[in-house]
């Protein structure tokens, strides 16, 4: 009868001190994506199951936390973002007046007419066009067989106080402690442009 204990593979870490295994490897080029610990360590082969509690220790391994630094300043300066940067976009969005949107008659200006600050704090663009509905069955210059049609445009702006909550964190005006960081400011302006928009739209009728 074998004596001999079954073979217990490495640990995931089992590594020298500031090189990563391929799963960490995996982990930093994911993370970025949405910052999400858990997600990021399923997305890099960790068992579902406790991927949380891994994606919680992964981020306070010192090799881990160097890796990610680069990887973040890597991608920073690939699409040449900076901290102004950030910070003038999510302005952008906090302090939109719609008032910009309308010419002096109160017609929707065309897209490529609003001011620049107003066109940024823009989510999306959406036109629809239909028949004028007139009542008893009538259209338009007499010509029942072809009733007119209105088109209407609606625009949709990024969250306006959620832009407003990032910028008080940032500058550090809601706490007694500065608590977030220019990665942050921007993970959290990538992930507001992914959600379900919230807040009341433009419309020309």
């Amino acid at each position: 009868m074998n004596s001999e204990p079954d073979h217990i593979p490495p640990p995931d870490d089992d590594t020298g001190p500031g090189e990563l295994t391929d799963k960490e490897r995996a982990f930093v080029r994911e993370y970025p994506l949405d910052c999400n610990a858990t997600k990021a360590a399923i997305r890099a082969g960790y068992a579902e199951s406790g991927a949380r509690t891994e994606g919680s220790r992964l981020l306070d391994r010192p090799r881990v936390q160097t890796a990610l630094k680069g990887e973040f300043d890597r991608l920073k300066s690939h699409v040449q973002v900076t901290v102004e940067r950030v910070v003038a976009e999510l302005a952008h969005i906090a302090f939109v007046d719609p008032a910009g949107c309308y010419d002096q008659d109160g017609a929707l200006l065309p897209i490529s007419k609003m001011p620049e600050g107003i066109r940024r704090a823009v989510a999306s663009i959406e036109e629809n066009s239909g028949p004028v509905q007139l009542g008893l069955g009538l259209a338009l210059d007499g010509d029942d067989s072809a009733p007119a049609e209105t088109r209407k445009t609606r625009l949709k702006f990024h969250e306006k106080l959620r832009a407003l909550q990032l910028l008080g964190n940032h500058l550090g005006m809601f706490t007694d402690k500065l608590q977030v960081g220019p990665s942050d400011s921007l993970s959290e302006l990538l992930k507001m442009t992914r959600q379900p928009w919230k807040g009341t739209p433009v419309e020309k009728l």
